[in-house]
């Protein structure tokens, strides 16, 4: 299957690494705001689009309206079951030109459910 490329021929993952590279402040900048964010808040999905918006701000990230929305749903369908959420599933609705070294490094960061 092929994997989704840029224009320049890089993968997605590395093409957002260079992206960030150069960013650090505000990544700390973003990891401190996320401290400070009170469980309740992580259950409104209007409070987490806000956040989305706020942190694609502070590293200078152009994000479309229509990716942020399909952010949120993707949000609201991963939390509605608890930590139970399929990754292969939300990719599939979701994340239709998601390659599968992206969705490798994805899954790094999902617990796995027993």
């Amino acid at each position: 299957m092929p994997t989704a490329q840029t224009v320049s021929g890089n993968k997605p993952m590395d093409t957002l690494k260079q992206n960030l590279s150069g960013k650090r402040k505000a990544i700390f900048q973003i990891l401190d705001d996320v401290k400070k964010v009170s469980p309740d808040q992580w259950k409104d999905p209007n409070e987490v689009e806000k956040l989305a918006k706020s942190f694609a701000g502070k590293l200078g990230l152009p994000v479309p309206e229509q990716r942020i929305k399909q952010f949120v749903n993707a949000y609201k369908d991963a939390t509605k079951n608890g930590p139970n959420a399929n990754v292969d599933d939300l990719v599939k609705k979701y994340g239709k030109n998601v390659d599968n070294d992206t969705l490798k490094e994805i899954k790094k960061f999902v617990p796995k459910t027993k």
